[in-house]
């Protein structure tokens, strides 16, 4: 890859940003410095495969999609080393409220997210990820499949699967679902 002086600096500002992420990510998954750096080098070249995907650099996005490609690439070192993998880093749900919703509106919809975020939660760490690139960072399957090193249908087939899980546990709970 060929990349003009725009473009490199643009890269050295992401690692120069997210370096700390990338390290506190894989040493999480890892517990061994050595290994963090080889993961958090692996990381770099991953994201400068995918450079042309990435927007903004200071953005919640992007700080999402570094931290996914760095936590995959910890799990893939930590699974080839036959080590057991600590729990997940949550995932966030931000919030925008509509000014001209009426409280009880609100109330029911504050409701319905923090059961959609607890039903999120139970998902996998893959799962998770999936969901996150498509929704959150608005990846298409193809880029997602690309990111997570899985094959196109596979990523199309578990979206299918996560959201009438997801459906189904919230249409449990009462919640009306679209």
């Amino acid at each position: 890859m060929k990349f003009d002086k725009t473009a490199q600096q643009r890269f050295t500002d992401l690692y120069k940003r997210y370096y700390k992420l990338m390290y506190h990510v894989a040493f999480e998954v890892l517990h061994n410095r050595v290994t963090t750096e080889d993961v958090v080098h692996t990381s770099c070249v991953r994201v400068l495969e995918h450079f042309s995907q990435v927007s903004a650099i200071d953005s919640p996005q992007t700080r999402n999609f570094v931290a996914i490609i760095t936590k995959r690439i910890a799990l893939t070192e930590c699974s080839r080393m036959k080590r057991e993998v600590p729990a997940d880093v949550p995932t966030e749900l931000e919030n925008f409220d509509d000014l001209h919703e009426t409280p009880v509106v609100a109330v029911e919809r504050r409701d319905a997210q923090t059961a959609l975020l607890m039903e999120i939660r139970r998902l996998g760490a893959e799962d998770q990820d999936i969901l996150m690139l498509k929704y959150d960072n608005k990846f298409t399957v193809v880029q997602i499949a690309q990111a997570l090193n899985m094959d196109a249908q596979v990523v199309k087939k578990r979206l299918q699967r996560i959201r009438a899980r997801l459906k189904s546990a919230l249409e449990e709970k009462g919640y009306d679902t679209i």
